[in-house]
């Protein structure tokens, strides 16, 4: 007969894995997950374009050049928007400083100020970012190197995005993923 104790000893304690650990992630750097299984997945962070400035010739190349890009792809990608609550402090604070160097216009900066913060608490300002993943078994950089041309075609620019950026994105997904499930959504 096993005692409980026995059953609750500190022999048998269990040290819980890291976050990367838990999701199979082995490393991350320079926008590239290596994963324990030995694949890898890459991250771009798109920066966007005012679609709608465009004249309609500009969108129907865009859009041409977009659809060409799905469809001549060699490898596995998604495409993640990640919306955030806009932060304006940066803003203010540069607004601020204005201020500072000329205080006749005191008045009028922190009424621009005032203005900033009721939009964006009225309206709720949202940022969206837009994300690549691309995942292949090989020759991953042809890959990235192709989903960058593309991307230039359609107008946009790509970066890689900073090991942080990568973490919050995977959190916020996982997040979403539990909220869905533990809500009855799949």
């Amino acid at each position: 007969m096993v005692s409980i104790k026995n059953m609750f000893s500190k022999s048998k304690k269990v040290e819980p894995k890291s976050f990367q650990e838990w999701l199979g992630i082995k490393e991350i750097l320079n926008g590239k997950i290596l994963l324990t299984n030995n694949r890898s997945i890459y991250i771009l962070k798109v920066l966007p374009i005012n679609f709608k400035l465009k004249s309609e010739l500009e969108q129907n190349s865009i859009l041409m050049h977009y659809k060409s890009f799905l469809t001549n792809l060699d490898s596995k990608i998604q495409i993640i928007i990640s919306s955030h609550k806009t932060d304006v402090s940066s803003h203010v604070e540069i607004v601020s400083k204005v201020t500072k160097e000329n205080p006749k216009i005191k008045d009028a900066v922190n009424d621009y100020i005032d203005l900033v913060y009721s939009i964006v608490n009225q309206q709720g300002a949202i940022t969206k970012d837009f994300y690549i993943a691309i995942e292949a078994s090989t020759n991953i950089e042809n890959e990235v190197m192709k989903v960058k041309e593309a991307l230039i075609q359609c107008g946009n620019e790509s970066v890689i995005p900073s090991i942080q950026e990568i973490e919050e994105l995977i959190r916020t997904y996982i997040n979403k993923r539990v909220q869905n499930i533990i809500g009855g959504v799949q």
